[in-house]
């Protein structure tokens, strides 16, 4: 016996109910925050990723030249790296975490490690 359940097995359902197979949203203004379980969270500050179901406001970036090898063995003594922070709100649970990941100075840019 088959049903009619789709391969994808809703992974590609948005929060409205839309398909993203269907050209993605049709329906209300196009912002994927107004489906969310907690869409307040954009009044403070945060946005919304829609494929991760999470909000994410960002909170700090510093500057540093690190002073001796790190644990990790990526930065070694005397590289500048930037330290960038984030707050993660899971959308469903409402637990939250913080992010914080370590960009190297290359020549023109900087690289996440």
């Amino acid at each position: 016996m088959t049903y009619n359940v789709p391969d994808d097995w809703n992974t590609f359902y948005r929060a409205c109910g839309c398909h993203d197979s269907n050209g993605g949203c049709d329906c209300g203004t196009g912002d994927p925050s107004e489906y969310s379980q907690r869409p307040w969270l954009k009044e403070s500050g945060y946005e919304y990723e829609e494929e991760d179901m999470i909000w994410v406001k960002w909170l700090s970036r510093s500057y540093h030249t690190a002073r001796r090898d790190h644990k990790d063995g990526r930065i070694l003594k005397g590289m500048q790296y930037m330290l960038v922070t984030h707050r993660v709100i899971c959308d469903a649970t409402g637990n939250s975490w913080i992010d914080k990941r370590k960009y190297i100075r290359n020549a023109c840019n900087w690289k996440k490690i």
